[in-house]
C-alpha cells in the first residue's frame, strides 16, 4: 500500500513539475503581466513563462516599445531643454568680445542755467548754455585682451556644446536602462511566482507521504523552507517591479506599457570596437565629458591672457563733434575735434596682479581636471566592455545550465522512481534551475544596455544616431546667428514666451 502511495505521489509530482517545465522553456521574448498569488497556488492556472528570451527583436521600427520609450525620454525632458536655454545664453559671449574690436559711439547733451553777479558793476546776469555732442572711440591696442576674450568666449561655447552632448547621452542611457530594469524585473517576478506555485505543491505532497510514513520531519522542514523563500523571493520581486517601475515613470516621463518587448543588440546596427584598446582611445578622443573639461582647460587658459592684459597700456583713438549754444551771447560754436588717448596702468592697488595669480590657479585646477576625467573616461571604458563580454559569456554559460539542469531535473526524478534518489533531491535541482534563469535574465540585460553604454563612452549616443524621430536641438544655431550681429541686434523674447517655455508637467 505504501508503495502504491508513493507511486501515485510521485506520479502527481511529475505531473506538476512537467506542467511548469513546460511553461517555461519558449525562447520568445517574455510579456509579464504581475499579479498578486492567489491563496491556493497548488491549483491556480499558470502564467505562461518564456525562459529564453531572443537577443534580437523582429522589428526595431519607431513603433517598438523601446524606441518609444525613448522618443518619450527625450522629448518630454525638461533638463535636455534648459540645457539648450543655457547654451544659448552661454552664445552671447561670442558678441560680448567682438564688441572689443568694435568702435562706441556716444552721444552726450547737457543743458544748464547760470546765474552771477558782478560785484564791482553791481550787475545780475544769467545765461542758458546747451550743448550737443557724438563721440566715436575705437580702441587700437589694449594688450591682446578682446583677442584673449574671444579665445575665452569661443572655448566657454565649445564646452557647453561637449555638455550638452554629454546630457543627451545621459537621458538617453538612462531611458535605456530604465527600460531594461523593469524588463528584468517583470521576468524575475514571473520566474518567482512559477517557483512558488512548484514549492507550494511539493510542499502539499510531503505533508500527504508524510501522513503514510513515505518520508520524515527532515522533507517536510525542506519542503516548508523552500516554499518560503520561494515566497519571500516573490515578494521582493513585486517590490522591485514597482521600484523599477517607478523609475521608468521618473525617466521616461510616461506609464509603462503592459508589454515590454526585448530590443535588438545595438551591435547590430553600429559597428562597436574590436578591442578594449580601441575603446579606450575613441573614448579618449570622443567622450563629450572629457571634451568639455579640456574646452574648460582652454578658456581658463585664456582667462590669464585676459587679467594680464591689465597690466598693459591702452590706446584709442577718439572723434568728438559738438555744438554749444549760449543764450546770453546769442553764439553758436561747432566744434570738431580728434586725439589719441594712452592710458598706462602705474598702481591699481594691487588688485591687477591679484587677478592673474587667480587666473593661473585657476587654469591649474582646470588642467587637473582633465587629466582626472580621462582617468574616469579610461576607466568607464573598461567596466562597459569587461560588462559586455562578461555577460555574453554568462548568457551562455546559463543558458546551457538551465538546459542541464532540466536535464537534471528529469533525471532525478526518474531515479526517485526506483528509490535511488530523494524527494529532497528534485526540490534542489529545482531551486538551482530557478537561480539559473534569473542569472540568465539579468545577463542578458546587462548585455544589452552595455553595447549602448559603450556607444556613451565614445561619445556617439545620440538622438541622430539612434534614429529617433524627434527634433534635434542646434545648439550651435543660435552662437552662429548672434555672432554675425555687427550692430547687436536681435530678436529678445518676451516674458510670455519665456513662461511658455518652461512649459507644465
Amino acid at each position: 500500500m505504501k508503495n502504491t502511495f508513493f507511486a501515485l505521489s510521485l506520479g502527481c509530482s511529475l505531473m506538476m513539475i512537467d506542467f511548469v517545465e513546460a511553461k517555461t522553456s519558449s525562447t520568445e521574448a517574455p510579456v509579464v503581466k504581475p499579479k498578486s498569488i492567489p491563496s491556493k497556488m497548488g491549483t491556480a492556472k499558470l502564467s505562461k513563462v518564456k525562459t529564453y528570451p531572443k537577443l534580437k527583436a523582429d522589428s526595431m521600427t519607431t513603433e517598438h516599445p523601446f524606441m518609444q520609450a525613448l522618443i518619450q525620454a527625450y522629448t518630454s525632458n525638461p533638463e535636455l531643454k534648459a540645457k539648450v536655454k543655457e547654451q544659448n545664453a552661454l552664445a552671447e559671449e561670442l558678441p560680448k568680445a567682438y564688441a572689443g574690436w568694435r568702435p562706441s559711439i556716444n552721444g552726450t547733451a547737457m543743458a544748464a542755467y547760470n546765474k552771477g553777479t558782478n560785484q564791482i558793476e553791481k550787475i545780475t546776469s544769467s545765461s542758458h548754455p546747451k550743448t550737443a555732442g557724438l563721440e566715436v572711440r575705437q580702441n587700437v591696442f589694449e594688450g591682446g585682451k578682446t583677442l584673449a576674450n574671444t579665445t575665452y568666449a569661443e572655448n566657454l561655447i565649445l564646452a557647453g556644446n561637449a555638455s550638452f552632448t554629454a546630457i543627451e547621452q545621459s537621458i538617453l542611457l538612462k531611458a535605456i536602462q530604465a527600460y531594461l530594469d523593469l524588463w528584468a524585473r517583470r521576468q524575475e517576478l514571473e520566474i518567482n511566482r512559477t517557483s512558488v506555485r512548484f514549492f507550494e505543491f511539493s510542499l502539499e505532497q510531503a505533508k500527504a507521504r508524510a501522513d503514510v510514513g513515505e518520508i520524515g520531519l527532515t522533507e517536510i522542514a525542506e519542503a516548508e523552507f523552500s516554499y518560503s523563500g520561494a515566497l519571500a523571493d516573490f515578494i521582493s520581486a513585486e517590490a522591485e517591479v514597482q521600484n523599477a517601475t517607478a523609475t521608468y515613470i521618473k525617466v521616461i516621463g510616461h506609464q509603462p506599457p503592459k508589454e515590454l518587448v526585448l530590443p535588438s543588440d545595438i551591435a547590430e546596427r553600429v559597428t562597436l570596437p574590436s578591442s578594449l584598446e580601441e575603446l579606450k582611445k575613441l573614448s579618449t578622443d570622443g567622450n563629450p565629458t572629457l571634451q568639455q573639461a579640456v574646452f574648460d582647460a582652454k578658456s581658463a587658459e585664456a582667462g590669464i591672457d585676459i587679467a594680464t592684459a591689465d597690466l598693459m597700456p591702452k590706446v584709442d583713438v577718439v572723434g568728438d563733434a559738438g555744438r554749444q549754444l549760449n543764450s546770453r551771447r546769442r553764439t553758436r560754436t561747432h566744434e570738431i575735434a580728434a586725439r589719441v588717448e594712452v592710458k598706462i596702468p602705474i598702481y591699481q592697488g594691487g588688485s591687477e596682479w591679484a587677478s592673474i595669480r587667480a587666473s593661473h590657479q585657476t587654469a591649474a585646477q582646470k588642467a587637473i581636471g582633465v587629466r582626472t576625467v580621462r582617468r574616469q573616461v579610461i576607466e568607464n571604458a573598461i567596466q562597459v566592455w569587461e560588462t559586455r563580454y562578461a555577460s555574453k559569456g554568462r548568457i551562455k554559460r546559463l543558458e546551457t545550465q538551465i538546459k542541464a539542469g532540466e536535464t537534471r531535473i528529469e533525471g532525478t526524478r526518474q531515479e526517485s522512481l526506483v528509490g535511488e534518489r530523494t524527494f529532497l533531491d528534485v526540490l534542489y535541482a529545482q531551486k538551482d534551475v530557478v537561480n539559473a534563469r534569473i542569472g540568465f535574465v539579468r545577463a542578458t540585460s546587462d548585455f544589452l544596455s552595455s553595447g549602448y553604454q559603450i556607444l556613451g563612452a565614445m561619445g556617439n549616443l545620440s538622438a541622430a544616431l539612434l534614429k529617433l524621430p524627434v527634433q534635434k536641438h542646434n545648439v550651435n544655431g543660435y552662437a552662429e546667428e548672434v555672432s554675425g550681429h555687427y550692430i547687436g541686434w536681435g530678436d529678445v523674447p518676451s516674458r510670455e514666451e519665456i513662461r511658455d517655455a518652461a512649459g507644465t508637467d
